[in-house]
């Protein structure tokens, strides 16, 4: 959104501001893959089969909040203005990530040993850009954005949650909150608006 005021004719001060937000998931990767089978036919008793796989997918979220201000040229309907725009992002990145162990023999059976994991990490990025605008009627024909500066913080602020499986053939499948293993950061907010400070200035 944004409010343009005529300052002689043919030429006009924009003052504006917008709200974007912008998430993805994906793609998904197995980065592991494996799997190793021991057989002899003349002791079928004694096959073994083992397994491991990994699967990561990355996504990520963000919201960014900017107030921009520039001058320009206008006539009735139509303008092409330019200028610097000030954006804060809150963000957040992460992951979701699971690997798999299998293990099997006829005489043990089945064995499979596996982990669960989200992580994420967020992050505090702030933006001086430079901007162009052009509007028909209200309508937007063009508006891009030249990032000038950015500062961002939130780096070693990860925090997530593993939860690990196991199950053995035979036995019963037994899942306990107490196996929940946390990951949490700390937090230092004044370090963070100083570290801050001492990036701008």
């Amino acid at each position: 959104m944004s409010t343009q005021i005529p300052i002689i004719p043919g030429v006009v001060a924009e003052v504006g501001g917008n709200l974007s937000a912008n998430a993805s998931i994906g793609p998904g990767a197995l980065d592991q893959l494996r799997v190793g089978i021991e057989y002899n036919p003349s002791h079928e008793e004694n096959t073994h089969v083992t397994g491991d796989a990994h699967l990561n997918v990355p996504a990520e979220a963000g919201l960014r909040l900017a107030a921009r201000a520039g001058v320009g040229l206008g006539i009735t309907g139509a303008s092409a203005t330019g200028g610097l725009e000030i954006g804060g992002t809150l963000g957040i990145s992460g992951a979701a990530e699971a690997s798999v162990h299998i293990d099997w023999m006829p005489s043990q059976g089945l064995a499979i040993d596996a982990e669960a994991a989200l992580h994420a990490q967020p992050s505090f990025r702030f933006d001086v850009s430079g901007y162009v605008a052009v509007t028909v009627l209200g309508a937007s024909l063009y508006d891009e954005r030249f990032e000038l500066a950015a500062y961002e913080l939130g780096s070693g602020l990860e925090f997530g949650v593993r939860f690990p499986v196991t199950y053995r053939e035979g036995e019963p499948f037994d899942v306990s909150l107490d196996d929940l293993e946390f990951e949490v950061p700390d937090v230092d907010p004044v370090a963070m608006v100083r570290q801050l400070g001492e990036r701008i200035f």
